[in-house]
């Protein structure tokens, strides 16, 4: 049996199927663990209803050591123990994701031109200098 931590909150779970199944195919498994590897173990699942080896151990808190162990059941009745595995949760929470990728835009600005403006021709002869007088 192996456990493998894989984050602050999962521990992942193998094992390998029993060599004798005893005359009858096996049909799930119990999964026991313990925060202490030479503690009485408490059920985690019952049965897990199939022949998978493998299960994730979810939702745990950082820092969680637990130690595994698993026993075979079929018709004939459950297995002994496994020999305890045991893993221990990050004590750190993942990174944040990376920020999106930056989108490069094809925009183009448009130059404003100059533009000349004409006058209008009421509007000249205030632009003229004023005239002057002589005396």
């Amino acid at each position: 049996m192996m456990a493998t931590a894989v984050g602050p909150t999962q521990i992942d779970l193998s094992w390998t199927a029993p060599s004798d199944d005893g005359g009858s195919p096996i049909t799930g498994y119990r999964i026991r663990y313990s925060p202490e590897e030479n503690e009485s173990h408490a059920i985690l699942v019952e049965n897990t209803g199939n022949t998978d080896t493998t299960y994730s151990d979810t939702g745990l808190s950082l820092g969680t050591t637990r130690y595994y162990q698993v026993q075979a059941i079929n018709a004939v009745g459950t297995s002994a123990a496994s020999h305890p595995a045991g893993a221990t949760t990050g004590t750190t929470s993942p990174p944040p994701p990376p920020p999106p990728p930056l989108r490069a835009s094809l925009r183009t600005r448009r130059r404003r031109r100059r533009q000349r403006v004409s006058v209008p021709r009421l509007l000249a002869p205030l632009l003229e200098p004023p005239p002057t007088c002589e005396v």
